[in-house]
């Protein structure tokens, strides 16, 4: 696999890791991919899908660590770590690759990421081209009046004793740990996520590098209104979106597997959405990363079904 070039951006102060991949002796200026990673993840689990990409398509992939995540910074002391904080920063790194003449077309996010995705796409439809969402397709809906006790969970954990993350005692325990977390991943999988993001101690223990801040409870859901709206802006402005549904992952299934059952069914038939299903667990960007590439490709310039 492909070894990216690693770079920082500040953002307001809080220094955010990029990863980025080129093609040997590439010039000129490809389309830029933009990869966010899910929930307890990193940059670097993209690297196998980056490589992939690069073998099928003429572009830049980047990849961002998120706040609290990796290499990037953590919020300082108070900062939140939700949603609506990822989407913020990774606007701010769109906004930096445009000004270096880099701005993103195709933006790409597994889980917790394709939820970043959608809410900042819905919203800044301008600022791409294309969209696929791996495994996740915004969170599920709730009313406003589901959202007292959300918040009263989300109080209840601000004021509580974050616990860090225990130390593994060996790259093969952390890998097992991360199967362990996330049933129906791989050796291989885990190993993807784990080995490129682990930190060793002084003492050869090995380190999760996550924020303990990013335990706890969703602060808000929105109300499937606003979904459906992010939907209708994202197809006034052109933008082209592809669904990736693991079979054993997040996504439910719908009446026949091609499909997406509800509540995500309505989201994807207003995208217009072109979905693919692939025979796996939900961390499919490091267990099916050929199909992954080919879907992404596919959204390049001189792809397949590209808009």
């Amino acid at each position: 696999m492909s070894e990216p070039v690693p770079s920082t951006v500040d953002v307001q102060g809080l220094r955010l890791r990029l990863w980025t991949w080129d093609a040997p002796h590439q010039t000129g200026s490809p389309p830029v991919v933009l990869l966010l990673h899910g929930a307890l993840d990193t940059g670097r689990s993209w690297d196998a899908v980056a490589t992939a990409l690069l073998a099928r398509a003429r572009c830049r992939v980047v990849a961002v660590d998120l706040r609290g995540h990796g290499q990037s910074d953590s919020g300082g002391p108070g900062a939140s770590h939700h949603l609506l904080d990822f989407a913020k920063d990774t606007a701010a790194v769109m906004a930096w690759l445009e000004a270096r003449g880099e701005p993103v077309h195709t933006l790409v996010g597994h889980s917790m990421g394709a939820n970043v995705a959608f809410l900042l796409a819905g919203a800044w439809p301008k600022h791409l081209r294309q969209l696929v969402l791996v495994d996740g397709v915004g969170p599920p809906p709730e009313d406003a009046d589901e959202q007292p006790a959300r918040l009263g969970d989300l109080f209840d954990a601000v004021v509580a004793d974050k616990r860090p993350f225990k130390p593994a005692a060996s790259v093969e325990a952390a890998v097992e740990r991360l199967q362990a977390w996330n049933p129906g991943l791989s050796v291989k999988g885990a190993t993807r996520m784990a080995a490129p993001a682990l930190v060793q101690r002084a003492d050869g223990h090995w380190d999760f590098p996550f924020d303990p801040r990013l335990r706890g409870p969703t602060p808000m859901r929105h109300p499937e209104a606003q979904w459906l709206a992010s939907c209708d802006r994202l197809v006034a402005a052109g933008v082209g979106t592809a669904i990736i549904r693991a079979t054993d992952g997040f996504l439910p299934a719908g009446h026949n597997d091609d499909l997406l059952g509800d509540p995500f069914a309505e989201r994807a038939r207003r995208l217009g959405a072109r979905i693919t299903v692939v025979e796996g667990p939900h961390h499919l960007h490091v267990e099916a990363e050929d199909v992954i590439a080919d879907v992404i490709a596919r959204t390049l310039p001189g792809g397949v079904d590209a808009r």
